[in-house]
Order: C-alpha cells, then structure tokens, then sequence
C-alpha cells in the first residue's frame, strides 16, 4: 500500500500511523481526523477552503474549536501543491509549508463512476446523470438514483431515490424534498443535521427564531459522561415552522430523525415544544431548544 491513501485506503491500514495528514476538511476527511486522534495519531488536516464548511457556523466552530483542544492541527485556505513520498507541500498565507506524515489521506470528494452505461449516452451535468425531480433521465424510462446523479451522495439518500424511482415507474408523481434529507457526520461527538442553517434560511428571506441547548445541562448526558456537544433549532419567525436542526452530541445520528419526521411534517416550535419527552433521555434536548427559541427556557438561561 502507498504512503498516500484514500478513504478506503484507509480503512485497510493494518498499523495505526504515528503521525497522519488528512487533505480534505470536508465530512469524510474530519471523520478519518476525529478516528485517528482517538486512536493516538498525531492528526493534521489541510484543507483549501474551510473545515466542515457545509455545517451552520455555530456547529462548525463548536466542531474546530473541539478538534483543535483534542490536539487536530487543522489549516484553512492550504494550497496543496505536491506530494513527495508521505509529505504534503502545501502554501498557507503566502508561505510554503511542508506537512510530514506516516500516511496521507487523500479526501477530495468522489466522482460518479459510469462506465457501464456509457453507451446510452445519457445527458450529463457536472460529471453525473443529469436526471428531472422525478429521476428520469435524458432518455425516457430510464432512470438514474444515488452516486451516479451526483446530487446527494449518501446510502439513505440512494435508498429513498430508489422507492422515489420505482413509483415513478408504477405511474406515480414521487420527488424528494432535499431540503430535508439528513446528514452525519461520524466523529466525536457524533454531529448529525436536517434542514436549513441558519445562514441558508436568512438568504432564503425568512425571519428566524433559533434556539440552543447544551448537551451540558442534559441529565442523561451528564450521567454517561458525554456533555460535549449542543442542539441548534432554526425556525421561521412568523409561523414557527421548523426550518432546521443541527445536533453535536455523542448520539447525533440517532437523535436527528425526530427532526427529520418534525421537518417532513412541517411541524412547528410549539408542537416540539410541548410534545413530551421522557426523562431522562438524549431526546429531552429536542424539547429544550424549542423551549429556548420560544423564549421559554426552563433548565438554560438564554441571554437576549
């Protein structure tokens, strides 16, 4: 195996490396950096734009700042411009820098593979299958789901396309609203979102309400030692409807699919608010932040 490796190079290394160089900040490059700390390698991420740069602000600076003190080295605006061997030379700020390793991790995003439907010459955009909202493509009847359109490269977005793709064939009308297919990130904490950020929702024209909890002042989370993390709600002023929610917490992934049904259902900051949750749970977090965006916070103070 070479010094520099992809993702699923990675995941084949038979050694934990002393010291990795992680190119890419994106989802799966900060998952492999979260890994190998926790696994006592020395971590350093370059990455061209911004670490995590997709997440609302508020999750992204909770998530570097949490990084940077586990001891990740992480360098925004990295030029990369070579390798040599296990070495990544790299212009920060104007100054050439060299980043050493035992591995390179290469984490550059992935390009829809479609070799075996070259022949049917199928309109493309930006390297995928260019497919309508129904998923049909340039050629009537056929129909493109997962990687290979390039839109959402996930499993439990490919699965959903496939049920979306099948009803269309049937004679349906199915699309899939990807304003709420939600994302994670598995590292530690875990981070999980749906929805809008809160930067998304303004440009979108909306008056917002927004309300955050700390995992710290959960009971459940205190009690098993993991009180890293916080809840994000975002929601339109006027109607309460809930716009996004944005999840740092050891259980992200798990507690995220409440605020997927509550987006799906266009459900409101009050009806999040005085659904009951059982305590003590994880899940008391999703009724906390709806408290604190109502201005009706009971265990936080929010500050005005």
């Amino acid at each position: 195996m070479g010094l520099a490796v992809t993702s699923t190079g990675a995941l084949e290394l038979e050694e934990i490396p002393d010291e990795v160089v992680i190119v890419g900040g994106g989802v799966v490059g900060m998952e492999f950096a979260a890994l190998f700390n926790a696994l006592g390698s020395k971590v350093t991420v370059l990455e061209k734009f911004t670490v995590l740069g997709s997440l609302d602000s508020e999750l992204q600076r909770y998530m570097l700042r949490l990084l940077q003190r586990k001891g990740v080295e992480i360098y925004n605006q990295a030029d990369v411009k070579r390798f040599e061997g296990s070495t990544v030379v790299a212009e920060i700020k104007g100054e050439t820098r060299e980043f050493a390793g035992d591995k390179v991790i290469v984490s550059l995003g992935r390009r829809p593979n479609l070799q075996a439907v070259e022949k049917l010459n199928l309109a493309l955009e930006r390297g995928a299958i260019r497919t309508n909202e129904r998923l049909e493509t340039s050629i009537p009847g056929v129909y493109a789901i997962g990687d290979v359109n390039g839109k959402q490269m996930l499993a439990h977005v490919a699965s959903a396309e496939g049920l979306v793709a099948v009803r269309n064939i049937m004679g349906d009308q199915a699309v899939i609203n990807y304003d709420r297919v939600p994302a994670c990130i598995y590292s530690f904490p875990e981070v999980a979102v749906v929805g809008l950020t809160e930067e998304e929702a303004r440009k979108r024209g909306h008056e917002l309400r927004t309300g955050t909890f700390p995992l710290a002042a959960n009971g459940k989370a205190l009690a098993e030692g993991e009180t890293e993390g916080l809840i994000k709600i975002v929601a339109d002023a006027k109607y309460g409807e809930i716009l996004g929610v944005h999840i740092i917490a050891a259980q992200a992934t798990d507690l995220i699919s409440e605020a997927v049904l509550a987006l799906d259902l266009e459900a409101t900051l009050e009806e999040l608010a005085m659904a009951i949750h059982p305590h003590p749970t994880s899940s008391e977090i999703v009724m906390e932040a709806a408290h604190v965006a109502l201005g009706q916070a009971i265990h936080v103070f929010k500050r005005q």
